[in-house]
C-alpha cells in the first residue's frame, strides 16, 4: 500500500506528559464533559484502515445459531489423564474450578469402550472404539456420565462428545454381524488407507442401513444424556452426506445441537458445522514468529482466508495446543518459545472460538503418553488468572463474540511490520477493542493511523484509565508487549 505523506508526526509517545487535561490523555483537550482533539492535531492526514473480507461474496450459514454461542470458550477433557483416578467422578469435583475459570464449554474426549484387538499401547486409544453404546469403565458407568452432565448442566455449562464414526475398534460387534458395514480389500476388512491406524477398521459409508445406525447412536447421547453436540473426530473423511442425515436427526431431538469438525479442508458443510478446526492455520502463524518470523503480513494472509471461508454465523476453533498437538507435535514452550503469551492471548482477540486444552492453565509442559496412564501436572494452576482475565475481555465486549467473524476484523495500519495492529468491531455496535502486539523482541516505535472512523475516547486495559486516540498517533511497544484498549 503506498504511504501518504504525514502533515503532522506526533512527538508524544502514547503515556507521556500533555499541558492537556491528563484525564483525556496526550492527544485531547476537555471541553466541558467530552474529550476533543486538540486543534494542532486536526489537519493530520491518515493511511485509511482496511476492513478485512470487505469485498468478499459471503453467504449465511443456514444451520441454526444457539445464543449461548456467542461467549463459548471451550475446555477440552481428557478424562484419563484428568486426575489420579481418571473417572467421571474426579471430573464432577473439579467443575467448580473450571466454572471460577469462566470456560462454558466442555469437550469431553471419546467415553467409550476401548478395543482390546490390535491395541496400541496398554490401554488403548480412545478412538478404537469398542461399542458406541457403552460407557469405557475406566472411566466409570453410564450413570457417572450422567450425574457429570447433569451437575455440569446446572452450574451453566454445556456439554459436548467427542463423536468417531469414521472408524471403528476390531472388536466392535459389526466387525462379526455387520462385516458390510467396513471397506474391505480382497475380501479381508481394512484399517484406514493412508494411515497408521492399524488399531482401527474403516467403515462403509456407501451403506445406507451403517449411516441409519450412525444417526441412531448420535440421537441417543443427546435424548438420553442431554449431551450438547459433538466435535467430529477426522471429520473431512466422512462424506458429506452422511453428517447432514446425522446433523437432521439430531435437530430432530435438539434444535440447538453444536457440531465441531475436526477439519479445515471442506467448506460444503457450514450448513450442519457451526464450526472447524481454524486453530491450525492460525498455529502455523504462531510458529512462525516463535522462530523469528516476527512479520505482521502472516496474520493478514491468515485473517484474510479466514474471512474468506466462514459463512455468516460459522467460526474457526482456535487454540495453541490440544490432545493431538501435545502428545504429538510438542509443549508450548517449544512450539512457540517466549511468544506464547501473546500467542495465547490472540486466541481470545481474534475472531473464533478459543480452546483451552486441560492443563494449560497450569503451564502444562508435558507432553501426555495417549495410550497409557500418564497424569497431568497440576502445578497449582499457575496461570489460571491470565486465562480468568482473558475470557472475560472475550466474553464482556460484543466486539469479540465467538460468532462474530466475518466482517469484524480491521486492519490498523503502522508502519512497522513487526507491529500486529488490528480492531475488532461488531457489526451493528458501537464497542471496538483495538490490540497492538510487538512481534519481536526488540522494542519498536509505530504510527498508528486510526482514521475518523476510529478516533475517540478509549479504556486502557487493566488500567483504570482512560485515553484519547486521535487519526495518527505514536506508540512505544516494549518487546513481546501488548497492548489494548476498549470503547466505549
Amino acid at each position: 500500500m503506498k504511504v501518504l505523506m504525514i502533515i503532522l508526526l506526533i512527538s508524544m509517545v502514547l503515556g507521556g506528559c500533555s499541558p492537556h487535561d491528563a484525564s483525556c490523555g496526550p492527544y485531547a483537550q476537555r471541553q466541558g464533559d467530552e474529550c476533543t482533539l486538540i486543534d494542532s492535531l486536526k489537519t493530520v492526514e491518515v493511511i485509511a484502515p482496511r476492513l478485512i473480507g470487505a469485498t468478499h461474496q459471503i453467504k449465511s450459514s443456514l444451520v441454526p445459531q444457539p445464543e449461548w454461542l456467542k461467549q463459548a470458550v471451550i475446555y477440552e477433557i481428557n478424562v484419563r489423564q484428568y486426575s489420579p483416578k481418571g473417572t467421571f467422578q474426579q471430573v464432577i469435583e473439579d467443575l467448580p474450578r473450571l466454572k471460577a475459570l469462566g470456560v462454558n464449554l466442555l469437550w469431553l474426549m471419546p467415553i467409550h469402550p476401548i478395543s482390546e484387538v490390535r491395541r496400541k499401547g496398554s490401554l488403548g486409544s480412545y478412538y478404537s472404539i469398542r461399542d458406541y453404546m457403552e460407557v469405557n469403565p475406566e472411566f466409570g458407568s453410564k450413570e457417572d456420565l450422567k450425574a457429570l452432565i447433569d451437575q455440569a448442566h446446572a452450574l451453566g455449562f454445556k456439554v459436548i462428545l467427542d463423536l468417531v464414526i469414521n472408524h471403528t475398534g476390531w472388536d466392535h460387534e459389526w466387525i462379526t454381524t455387520h462385516p458390510e458395514y467396513y471397506v474391505q480389500s480382497g475380501g479381508q476388512i481394512i484399517h484406514p488407507i493412508g494411515t497408521d491406524w492399524e488399531d482401527v477398521a474403516q467403515l462403509n459409508f456407501s451403506d445406507s442401513q451403517l449411516v441409519n445406525e450412525l444417526v441412531l447412536m448420535t440421537q441417543y447421547w443427546v435424548r438420553e444424556f442431554g449431551v450438547d453436540g459433538y466435535r467430529a473426530d477426522v471429520a473431512g473423511l466422512v462424506p458429506v452426506s452422511v453428517w447432514n442425515h446425522i446433523h437432521e436427526g439430531l435437530l430432530d431431538v435438539n434444535p440447538d445441537v453444536f457440531m465441531l469438525a475436526e477439519d479445515h479442508s471442506v467448506t460444503s458443510w457450514f450448513d450442519v458445522f457451526h464450526a472447524n478446526y481454524g486453530g491450525w492455520e492460525l498455529m502455523k502463524v504462531f510458529k512462525s514468529i516463535g522462530n523469528g518470523n516476527d512479520n505482521d503480513q502472516l496474520f493478514l494472509d491468515y485473517l484474510s482466508d479466514s474471512h474468506r471461508m466462514y459463512p455468516r454465523g460459522n467460526f474457526p476453533m482456535i487454540f495453541t495446543s490440544n490432545h493431538d498437538e501435545n502428545s504429538w507435535n510438542g509443549i508450548p514452550s517449544q512450539l512457540y518459545k517466549k511468544h506464547m503469551p501473546l500467542a495465547r492471548a490472540l486466541t481470545f482477540l481474534l475472531p473464533g472460538m478459543p480452546l483451552i486444552y486441560n492443563g494449560q492453565e497450569s503451564s502444562l509442559e508435558k507432553q501426555l503418553l495417549f495410550f497409557e496412564k500418564d497424569q497431568i501436572e497440576w502445578n497449582d494452576y499457575d496461570i489460571s488468572s491470565v486465562y480468568q482475565e482473558l475470557i472475560q475481555l472475550k466474553t464482556s465486549n460484543e466486539a469479540l463474540e465467538t460468532t462474530n467473524q466475518v466482517h469484524s476484523t480491521v486492519w490498523i495500519e503502522d508502519e512497522n511490520s513487526s507491529v500486529l495492529s488490528f480492531l475488532r468491531q461488531k457489526q451493528g455496535s458501537s464497542n471496538k477493542v483495538l490490540v497492538f502486539t510487538n512481534l519481536s523482541q526488540t522494542t519498536q516505535e509505530i504510527t498508528v493511523h486510526l482514521s475518523s472512523n476510529y478516533e475517540g475516547e478509549y479504556q486502557v486495559h487493566l488500567k483504570e484509565e482512560s485515553v484519547f486516540l486521535p487519526k495518527v498517533f505514536k506508540l512505544t511497544l516494549q518487546p513481546l508487549e501488548m497492548k489494548i484498549f476498549i470503547h466505549p
